[in-house]
C-alpha cells in the first residue's frame, strides 16, 4: 500500500485527504463552495503544532460524515490510519501551508496545501458548509503560496468523487477517470491559477 497516498503519484484523497479529499465530496469538506449563508466573525489564520489535534479531529469528523459513506471499509480504515500520520509530518514541514477558518472562536474549516501547488486537504464542518468557507480558505492559501513561490502556475488536487462539483465551481478540471488505491477513491484534478474562481 502506498504510504503517501494523497499525492498524485499515489493518490489519496481529499486532505486531504483527504481526500479532501482532496480531497473528497458534491458538498463535503469543501463546503460546496457555494456561498448561501453567512457565518459570523469568520477569520482565517495559519495553524501551528498546537492546532494539530484540532485539525485532525475536524478532518476525521467531516470525513466520517460526508466521505466515508461513499467508500469501502478498506478505504475508510486506510484514511483513518494515514490521515493523522500525514498531518503530523506536514505540521512540522515548512513547505506546507496550514490554515484554519474560525467562526466565533470555533474551528470550522481547514486547509493543507504545499508550496509547490498541490491541495492536500480542505474540510469544512457540516454546519458551516455552503457559507463560502472553502472558497475563503483556498483564496488565502493561494495568496500565501504565491507569495512564497510566485512561479506556480496551476494547482492540483486529488478529489473524492463527491467533491468534484465543488472543485469544478472553483475552476478545477478533471485529469482522467476515477482512481482507487487501497479503497481510497479520488479524481485527479487541476486548475490554472488564472482560471480559479474565488471571488
Amino acid at each position: 500500500m502506498c504510504r503517501r497516498i494523497d499525492e498524485l503519484e499515489c493518490p489519496l484523497l481529499a486532505e486531504s485527504r483527504h481526500s479532501l479529499t482532496v480531497n473528497m465530496q458534491a458538498a463535503a469538506y469543501l463546503g460546496e463552495a457555494f456561498a448561501m449563508k453567512a457565518l459570523s466573525n469568520l477569520s482565517v489564520r495559519d495553524l501551528n503544532e498546537t492546532d494539530r489535534e484540532a485539525y485532525s479531529s475536524l478532518v476525521l469528523d467531516v470525513f466520517d460524515e460526508f466521505v466515508a459513506p461513499h467508500w469501502s471499509p478498506e478505504g475508510i480504515e486506510t484514511f483513518h490510519q494515514t490521515s493523522p500520520e500525514e498531518a503530523k509530518e506536514r505540521f512540522s514541514d515548512e513547505l506546507f501551508i496550514r490554515l484554519g477558518a474560525e467562526s466565533n472562536g470555533e474551528l470550522v474549516g481547514v486547509l493543507m496545501m504545499s508550496l509547490s501547488g498541490h491541495l492536500y486537504a480542505i474540510f469544512v464542518a457540516g454546519h458551516a458548509q455552503r457559507s463560502g468557507v472553502g472558497r475563503r480558505l483556498l483564496k488565502e492559501g493561494l495568496t500565501r503560496m504565491l507569495r512564497a513561490n510566485p512561479s506556480v502556475s496551476e494547482i492540483t488536487s486529488n478529489a473524492a468523487p463527491n467533491s468534484v462539483q465543488a472543485h469544478e465551481s472553483f475552476g478545477f478540471e478533471t485529469m482522467g477517470p476515477e482512481i482507487e488505491t487501497s479503497g481510497i477513491r479520488v479524481m485527479r484534478m487541476r486548475a490554472a491559477i488564472s482560471a480559479l474562481r474565488l471571488e
